[in-house]
C-alpha cells in the first residue's frame, strides 16, 4: 500500500493541463485527426500547456 503524502511534494498536475493528454490517450477526441474549430485532436506528439496558457496552435507540416 502508498504511504500517505507528507504534502511538501509538488503536483504536476497544478501546473499543467494534463486532461488534453488523458484526452488523447483514452481516445476521447472522437478518433478524428483533422481540424475542428481551429485545433488539432490528435497528433504525434503535442506539447503539454501549462495552466491558463493559451491552446496550442496548429503544426503546419
Amino acid at each position: 500500500m502508498a504511504k500517505p503524502s507528507s504534502g511538501k511534494e509538488k503536483d504536476a498536475r497544478a501546473e499543467y493541463e494534463l486532461d488534453v493528454d488523458r484526452m488523447i490517450n483514452e481516445g476521447m477526441a472522437g478518433g478524428t485527426t483533422s481540424s475542428i474549430h481551429g485545433r488539432m485532436q490528435i497528433e504525434q506528439t503535442r506539447k503539454l500547456p501549462k495552466e491558463n496558457e493559451p491552446f496550442p496552435a496548429e503544426s503546419e507540416d
